[in-house]
């Protein structure tokens, strides 16, 4: 609980400098849990009601199954297409939206549900330094988030019990320490794990995922706050409890998931990847 208190208290004072407040095109890469979205419709819709700009764009860009470490696993999608890498279609993504700032969230694919290899791990540090060197040429500013937790009690028997802890840790620490060299990072990995953490000393079934990956309802609000506390929110306790001061919160939040998810599929077809089964992509074999 200490551990959760000081993260938070460490997010507010990232919040007060936040540049999520002030960036006008806010390009947002990741995975398939980035794709899907919710928590960024959920801060969307917050600073659309509490610091209204009609300048301000979140572009979400995410891509189901992608890495920065261009790895795939034998088999994947039952050997119909290896996983995208980020590389592929990144500078094609920067010139078309022209971002201000980037917030990136990768790491729980690129270890590709293996037991920890130093290969496979120093290839996720050479994709994250190619990002931020790719997002300094194009003058951009970039954010880190560490790589979202894997909940082995609801996940796949397959995939190794310990591939939190031993994998997705490791790789969150190391990006954690690029701080010493100029980096900016939030550390989401901790801060999940703390919730899922106080969620099951309620109750042993409390699950922030539906398959140890995904989020579900719980884990989709989790994700909201760590955002919401970025952009100065405090820490609101639901999202009933974020809308409730606005009116027209409900409508709003609506409407921008609606948006959110039009714009997302617009841009992965001009952006275009290697993705079959996605917008932009080619077409199923």
């Amino acid at each position: 609980m200490l551990r959760f208190f000081a993260l938070f208290c460490s997010l507010i004072s990232l919040a007060s400098g936040s540049p999520l407040l002030n960036a006008k095109r806010i390009l947002f890469l990741g995975d398939s849990i980035t794709y899907n979205g919710i928590h960024l419709a959920n801060l969307e819709t917050y600073l659309t009601l509490a610091h209204p700009d009609p300048k301000r764009v979140l572009l979400n860009l995410g891509l189901s199954s992608e890495t920065v470490s261009g790895l795939s696993e034998e088999g994947h999608a039952g050997g119909k297409f290896p996983r995208p890498n980020l590389h592929e279609r990144l500078t094609r993504v920067l010139t078309l939206t022209q971002p201000d700032l980037i917030v990136a969230c990768y790491g729980i694919n690129c270890a590709i549900y293996q037991p920890f290899d130093q290969v496979r791990f120093r290839k996720y540090q050479e994709g994250l330094t190619k990002l931020r060197n790719e997002a300094a040429r194009h003058d951009v500013p970039i954010t880190f988030l560490t790589p979202w937790p894997y909940d082995s009690q609801a996940g796949n028997a397959n995939i190794p019990s310990d591939y939190d802890s031993s994998v997705l840790r490791v790789y969150s620490d190391w990006i954690l320490a690029q701080r010493q060299f100029g980096w900016q990072v939030v550390d989401t990995h901790q801060a999940m794990n703390d919730q899922l953490t106080m969620g099951r000393a309620k109750d042993p079934k409390f699950a922030l995922t539906k398959d140890g990956i995904h989020f579900n309802q719980a884990g989709d609000w989790a994700a909201s706050q760590i955002l919401l506390n970025l952009a100065g929110a405090g820490n609101p306790p639901s999202l009933e409890a974020m809308l409730a001061p606005f009116p027209d919160g409900k409508k709003v939040h609506q409407e921008t998931i609606t948006r959110m998810k039009t714009q997302r599929d617009d841009w992965l077809r001009k952006t275009k990847h290697l993705r079959p089964g996605a917008p932009g992509g080619p077409s199923k074999k």
